[in-house]
């Protein structure tokens, strides 16, 4: 598994899947990689706990400069970042790689990113765990909270929440279909992801969107 975003979000969800014990990569810009060297230290320290738990796991730099493909592909950048971050690494997204967006504005980010995609299966997951950064790779949970992941629905019907071209909010027929369907290792990655490190529940494609929604919906705008 890679994870691309170095920040806290990204930073404390490769830590607990290193923890976890499923091999993982974490990519950071490139001269956050220089700095870090081949291998870099997760140090988190936790609200409900004592001491600091500390993770060693691989850093690459994200910029295609590595060409291994990638196996998944966890997107936790902020959504504005996530077109050009995506396109830096886009020679590694393959038809057999699972990208999983973990950014607010995952609808809109999806949509723009089919060009990087390709083939690729894509899922979404949502977070309410809150955590902050003292600096790289060093960083407070700050707050315990839940997983979502999910697949997106199947495009062409009535937008839901006004986004465009997805199944609307309790279309238990069109809105429990996902976009196109999802492949074996899909299904392995959704479920990778949503029993080792912080965990996650699976949800229906329509329970997905709607979740990004509201999610959204929740959060102060970003940059112009």
């Amino acid at each position: 598994m890679h994870v691309l975003g170095g920040g806290s979000l990204g930073s404390l969800f490769a830590s607990h899947f290193a923890k976890a014990t499923v091999p993982t990569t974490l990519l950071l810009r490139p001269e956050a990689a220089r700095l870090a060297g081949p291998n870099c230290t997760i140090s988190v320290t936790a609200e409900d706990s004592v001491g600091v738990d500390r993770q060693t796991l691989p850093c690459e730099p994200a910029d295609g400069t590595v060409k291994q493909p990638f196996d998944i592909l966890v997107v936790a950048v902020k959504a504005f970042d996530a077109r050009p971050a995506l396109e830096a690494v886009g020679t590694r997204v393959a038809s057999s790689s699972t990208v999983i967006l973990m950014c607010n504005g995952a609808l809109a980010v999806a949509d723009d990113l089919a060009h990087v995609l390709g083939d690729a299966s894509l899922l979404c997951a949502t977070t309410t765990h809150g955590a902050w950064s003292r600096g790289p790779q060093d960083l407070h949970h700050a707050g315990k909270g839940g997983t979502w992941i999910g697949a997106l629905p199947k495009a062409g019907t009535a937008a839901s929440g006004g986004g465009t071209g997805h199944a609307p909010f309790g279309d238990s027929e069109r809105g429990n279909t996902c976009e196109r369907p999802l492949s074996a290792h899909a299904v392995g990655a959704q479920e990778l992801f949503a029993s080792r490190g912080l965990g996650a529940l699976v949800e229906g494609p329509a329970d997905t969107e709607r979740r990004l929604w509201l999610k959204l919906t929740r959060t102060p705008p970003g940059p112009p």
